[in-house]
């Protein structure tokens, strides 16, 4: 009599592995947000962005030949690949971090949080993938949360310099959300370390040029050494390892479903910036992190 097999075990293995790393992928982005929000006190924007994407373009290439190997890129594909490059590597990062260095931290983790909703509508437009009701449930949900937890900081900061802080990261979700959207047909076809290498290669070209002033004027030797083992920890695991894991968490679950997981940064990232950086943390925030987390429990489903 044959051995009978658990039908849809391997898919499932491979569905909680996804669903690990897109965790792990949410710690990291969520502790990253105070560290950056540290270091850009004692660093220029672009300082911090070339150190560690040239970080992370290292950390990824290494593993690209440990892990992977390079795949020939068809003639149609590199505008793809070089324009999810572009809007991943330079534009996110430079909305997010400008952005960043304007508000608060719980403020631009919470407008980031929003990328789902961009990723849903991008990816309804583009690749015509229908929705699923209890996605969208968990999604509104989960929204309803971010939002207790924008509210609960009591007063939003009405300072233009707030303002446009938090108007670029939302800019920043806007951006990540059609990257992730763009990024499913090119994993398909190439691997998420191939497509992070492009990623990081291009965010360090730029971040290098536009930087390259102030490290030949001399302004890098007034950069206190903890502010560039800061740089270099946030490119190597926001960067690297994150983005891999994300990559990977997009190519098996798809980039609707991944993103949800983005809702959970917003609470995690309170809770580090209370501590670290001593930012108010209240009790609607708390039952808004609670409901977020729900939210993103009912939209795996």
């Amino acid at each position: 009599m044959p051995k009978r097999t658990r039908l849809g075990s391997s898919t499932d293995k491979t569905r909680i592995l996804a669903e690990i790393l897109l965790l792990a992928t949410i710690l990291i982005w969520a502790g990253n947000n105070s560290l950056a929000k540290w270091t850009l006190k004692g660093m220029t924007m672009f300082q911090f962005n070339s150190v560690r994407y040239v970080v992370a373009s290292l950390f990824l290439g290494s593993l690209l030949l440990v892990r992977a190997r390079w795949l020939k890129v068809e003639p149609g594909d590199w505008k793809k690949i070089l324009l999810v490059g572009f809007l991943a590597g330079v534009a996110y990062q430079m909305a997010f971090i400008s952005g960043l260095n304007l508000t608060t931290v719980g403020n631009c983790s919470v407008l980031l949080a929003t990328s789902p909703i961009w990723t849903i509508i991008t990816n309804r437009i583009i690749n015509k993938e229908s929705i699923h009701p209890m996605v969208i449930t968990g999604m509104l949900l989960s929204f309803i949360g971010v939002g207790m937890i924008i509210f609960g900081t009591g007063t939003l900061d009405l300072a233009m310099k707030g303002i446009l802080g938090d108007f670029l990261c939302l800019f920043a979700a806007m951006l990540w959300g059609l990257s992730s959207t763009l990024q499913k047909p090119l994993l398909s076809r190439y691997s998420a370390v191939q497509l992070n290498v492009v990623i990081g290669s291009m965010g360090g070209l730029v971040f290098s040029i536009a930087a390259f002033p102030s490290f030949v004027a001399g302004e890098s030797s007034t950069v206190a050494p903890g502010y560039f083992f800061a740089a270099i920890v946030s490119g190597a695991f926001s960067i690297g390892l994150a983005n891999t894991f994300w990559s990977f968490g997009v190519k098996k679950l798809g980039p609707a479903h991944a993103s949800n997981f983005a809702n959970l940064v917003p609470v995690f990232a309170l809770a580090i910036a209370y501590i670290a950086l001593d930012e108010k943390l209240l009790a609607v925030q708390l039952i808004g992190a609670g409901v977020t987390l729900v939210g993103v429990w009912l939209a795996r489903k």
